[in-house]
């Protein structure tokens, strides 16, 4: 069935490119955007007997817009004189761009891939959160190595899950198709940290030239597009003569599945509501994040059966990313899980200790799903 998506807050799916600043793309000011340059403009704006000036600006890193032939011959320079493609960007950008994956057309592109690997986490969060007895009993968690320690994996839940192996996957049954968008704008990403005991907007070490910051293309807020999400009745009713599937596959039929993410949204949406507001001080400048928090929250709670809100794509945190079903765990065995996954320096502090976010603080990542038909 046909699905349309719209975005609650900014989306980046990345193409794994960066776009650099002055040669690839030029800043625009006035217009608060940003050019994708485009070389047969700029070449019949300079003339093919400067393309060594405009290579020499290359080699330099050089911003474009500084080349002497090109402010002699078009001094009311505009982005679309240069543009392959003109970008609103939210800030004045000068470092390189992060760049959201497209099609091989003008289309920005949520995968399907990454929808239903969203949808993937929920069922297994869920699941395991309504079934703690999976996740108390070390067994399910990894195994003991030929070294005698012991080595952290959810195969096992997942074989428990989903199915024993790929022949078996619940997942089989759900197709799930890319949406494509038409529009895409530019952010700009920092991250809250914790150091020592007080969260702080992390500035990274600029004395070794790190920064926390990160420039993104992505899926601006209120951008629609259409997908289709089909559970397989066919091959689920062949599937059954041999037991091919887990009883959990009912779980993937619609509305029954937006019903279970709408409660995967909520509990995470209501865990980090709670911490921020009982047991953390936010730092100044992050100030949207808490009412965001809550304004989506108001969004899923309210969401139709035929509705549901995910999210989804990079920055979109630890929790969301795995089902935050670990509190689950007995706490020895999540201490030992947590101290295994990161540097001793930062033992007994929270873990996941960063939070990414725009503008003021404004989460990524939050899409809703409604059934057209």
């Amino acid at each position: 069935m046909k699905i349309k998506i719209q975005t609650l807050t900014p989306v980046h799916i990345g193409s794994g490119r960066e776009i650099q600043s002055g040669y690839e793309y030029a800043y625009f000011r006035d217009e608060q955007k940003v050019a994708l340059l485009d070389s047969e403009k700029i070449i019949k704006l300079i003339g093919e007997d400067q393309i060594g000036a405009w290579i020499s600006c290359i080699e330099k890193s050089q911003p474009l817009l500084d080349l002497p032939q090109l402010k002699n011959r078009a001094p009311k320079l505009r982005s679309d004189d240069v543009a392959q493609r003109s970008i609103l960007s939210h800030g004045s950008c000068n470092k390189p761009v992060r760049e959201q994956l497209r099609t091989g057309g003008e289309h920005a592109l949520l995968p399907g891939s990454s929808l239903k690997g969203a949808l993937r986490t929920v069922v297994f969060g869920e699941t395991l959160v309504a079934n703690p007895k999976l996740v108390k009993d070390k067994g399910n968690l990894g195994k003991v190595d030929f070294r005698g320690g012991f080595r952290w994996s959810d195969s096992p839940l997942q074989k428990t899950i989903f199915g024993q192996d790929p022949n078996h996957d619940i997942f089989r049954l759900l197709q799930v198709g890319d949406a494509h968008f038409e529009q895409t704008e530019i952010f700009k990403t920092q991250i809250v940290n914790m150091k020592g005991k007080a969260w702080i907007i992390d500035k990274g070490d600029k004395g070794n030239g790190i920064s926390a910051e990160a420039w993104v293309e992505a899926l601006p807020p209120n951008a629609e597009a259409i997908a289709e999400i089909r559970f397989n009745e066919t091959l689920k009713t062949q599937a059954d003569k041999f037991n091919t599937f887990n009883s959990n596959a009912t779980k993937l039929k619609l509305p029954s599945l937006f019903k279970l993410a709408n409660a995967f949204t909520e509990r995470l949406l209501n865990d980090e509501i709670t911490y921020w507001t009982t047991k953390a001080d936010p730092p100044e400048g992050f100030d949207e994040y808490v009412p965001e928090l809550k304004r989506l929250l108001d969004i899923t709670k309210s969401a139709a059966e035929t509705e549901c809100v995910l999210r989804i794509g990079w920055g979109s945190g630890f929790r969301s990313m795995t089902g935050d079903w670990q509190g689950e765990m007995e706490d020895d065995d999540y201490d030992a899980l947590v101290n295994s996954l990161r540097s001793r320096k930062y033992e007994g502090l929270m873990f996941p200790k960063t939070v990414r976010f725009s503008g003021e603080g404004v989460p990524l990542g939050f899409v809703k799903l409604l059934i057209q038909n």
